[in-house]
Formats: C-alpha cells, structure tokens, sequence
C-alpha cells in the first residue's frame, strides 16, 4: 500500500502547527520541499498539503526526517512552550511521561530510550 493512502486529510490546529514547523525545520536545514516530499515518497503537491496542515503526518515520517535531515523532533510537539501531550492528556500519566521525556536535554539518551521503547512494543 502506497504510504499517501495512509496519511489522514485533516484541518486540525495541531496539525497545522507540526505542517508550519516542518516548514521551518526545512528551511533551517537548507532544503527544498521536493527533498523532503522525495525522502517520504510523495509527491510535492502531497507533501505541500503537509505542510499546510490539510494532510496528516505520520509520526514514523518524522522520524524518517529527523534521520536523514538531523530536524529536531520537540519543535513538533509544542506551542509556545505547552506540550500538546499536555492538552491531550491532561491529568494523565501520559502527560507526565511526555513532559518528562521533553526535558531529556541528552539527544543520545532520548534515541536511546526511544529505540528501548520500539523494542519494548515490539514485544506485544
């Protein structure tokens, strides 16, 4: 199955959001949108519905990008320095995790606990 079939058309705030800052991450880094529609298999009319929030992105595509751009993947995830984990779920221990994993300031460790993590849920 082609991976466009498995994005979601959306028009969401959060979703817009995480679009615009994929926009700037890949204007920090110096690429065009033709690269990163190529490095995720789409093409740039898919992609530029990304980054305008119409479309929605799959986590696994991040990180698809983190790797092969070296993009931060907290921009993403926060406004204004609220986690959107927080709105999600607030008073849970998800959002605790998040934030907790958030403030990890170690690049290395986060990867690493992250790979723990894909291990773990592999697992069941």
């Amino acid at each position: 199955m082609p991976s466009t079939e498995l994005r979601k058309n959306t028009n969401s705030d959060i979703d817009r959001y995480v679009g615009k800052e994929l926009r700037l991450q890949r204007y920090n880094v110096g690429a065009c949108a033709t690269e990163f529609a190529a490095c995720l298999d789409l093409t740039l009319e898919e992609y530029e519905r990304i980054e305008s929030g119409l479309v929605r992105l799959p986590v696994s595509d991040l990180f698809t990008l983190k790797r092969i751009f070296d993009v931060s993947l907290l921009h993403f995830f926060s406004r204004e320095g609220e986690y959107f984990s927080d709105i999600i779920f607030t008073g849970s221990d998800m959002a605790d995790i998040f934030h907790y994993f958030s403030n990890i300031e170690n690049p290395n460790v986060k990867d690493h606990l992250l790979e723990q993590i894909k291990l773990a849920s592999s697992v069941f």
